[in-house]
């Protein structure tokens, strides 16, 4: 997982039992077209789009190999997910330190 690699975890821990949680406060996904069942794989493009106090937006792009090459937008999908941390004994939002800010940041997409 992005932001849960085993060697060097970039977000707290998804366990009951962590300090801070990290939860879905909103999801939006928008189909653009029907995927036909396959066994290629798809890629998908993952970036993060906005970091600001307790929470952090991430992007994503679907894309069928096939319209790689197409004319217009080539995603089947794209959906965005905002993130929240929050105290787990208390529920309130946790401000992001700069050094996880930093980390986050780093799946900018380039400009």
């Amino acid at each position: 997982m992005a932001f849960w690699p085993d060697a060097d975890p970039i977000l707290p821990a998804l366990t009951a039992t962590s300090a801070t949680w990290v939860l879905v406060a909103s999801l939006e996904v928008a189909y653009k077209k029907v995927i036909d069942h396959r066994t290629e794989p798809i890629v998908a493009e993952v970036s993060v789009t906005r970091c600001a106090g307790a929470s952090f937006v991430i992007a994503y792009r679907l894309i069928v190999d096939d319209d790689v090459c197409a004319s217009t937008d080539p995603a089947v999908a794209t959906a965005t997910t905002t993130m929240a941390l929050v105290d787990a004994a208390t529920g309130a939002p946790t401000r992001m330190g700069p050094e996880l800010l930093a980390r986050l940041l780093e799946f900018s997409a380039a400009d």
